[in-house]
């Protein structure tokens, strides 16, 4: 399977110019947890992306889910639910990006988007330097205009 290393440099980063005005919050894992009904919409959102074959993972998933320093930054629809989630792992002054997902009935709206701009918008704000991440080679237009660029290619 191949896959993409990009990277953000986030000093010289700028939000895109079209966000869509639906709200983002981010949560530790642990206060996920806690919260019963947003901690059952983010395992909606996970087993979904798993029937479509999105995400596959779930032992990598699991260890930064418990990760100290991980962030989960959430964009919710109208209603308060759950459609798109990010989780951001520090190592020290860089971040990986891991997991973005969106609800399938939510896709194409501009939800992950919003999630990846308020991640790294937060990252910036705690004086991260970078932000990486591995994509599918499909994605990487999505990045892009996030402010990515491609480093390298390789197979898993």
């Amino acid at each position: 399977m191949e896959a993409v290393f990009m990277k953000c440099q986030l000093a010289s980063w700028r939000p895109p110019e079209v966000i869509s005005p639906l709200q983002v919050i981010s949560l530790t894992p642990g206060e996920l947890v806690s919260d019963r009904r947003r901690y059952d919409q983010y395992r909606t959102i996970m087993r979904s992306c798993q029937e479509d074959g999105l995400f596959m993972n779930q032992g990598k998933h699991d260890a930064f889910f418990h990760c100290l320093l991980t962030k989960v930054f959430f964009t919710l629809a109208e209603d308060n639910l759950l459609i798109s989630s990010a989780l951001r792992v520090c190592i020290g002054p860089d971040c990986h990006v891991e997991y973005v997902m969106t609800h399938p009935k939510f896709r194409c709206r501009g939800a992950a988007t919003n999630t990846v701009a308020a991640l790294l918008a937060q990252s910036r704000y705690d004086r991260i330097h970078i932000a990486r991440l591995y994509c599918d080679p499909a994605k990487v237009g999505f990045y892009t205009k996030l402010g990515f660029a491609a480093e390298e290619t390789f197979c898993r």
